[in-house]
């Protein structure tokens, strides 16, 4: 997407937080972050640690079809024990999926 405005970061771990940070450094056009964690506190700690570090409001999610839907880019942020399952959670009936070539 070329200008996007709803990102979600799935997983609120120090991935999550940098590339929360990449995401709002590299794209003036966002918004709006949405962050998953199936325990919601994980969440909220994202939420009160980068409020001050960066320009966009922050939304805490517990349910991830809620998170993912509609947002211009998803970043699974997870390094070991991840939050979200490649084949079960991350389907085409979630959002549409393209394939980018890069050159």
């Amino acid at each position: 997407h070329p200008d996007p405005e709803v990102v979600t970061i799935l997983g609120p771990g120090a991935i999550g937080q940098t590339s929360a940070m990449a995401m709002d450094t590299t794209f003036s056009s966002i918004n709006k972050m949405r962050i998953y964690h199936p325990n919601i506190q994980k969440s909220k700690f994202f939420r009160t640690k980068m409020d001050e570090k960066l320009d966009v409001h922050i939304n805490e999610h517990e349910d991830l079809e809620r998170a993912v839907k509609d947002s211009d880019i998803i970043v699974a942020a997870a390094s070991r024990n991840p939050c979200v399952k490649i084949g079960s959670h991350l389907t085409q009936q979630l959002f549409n999926l393209e394939t980018y070539r890069w050159t």
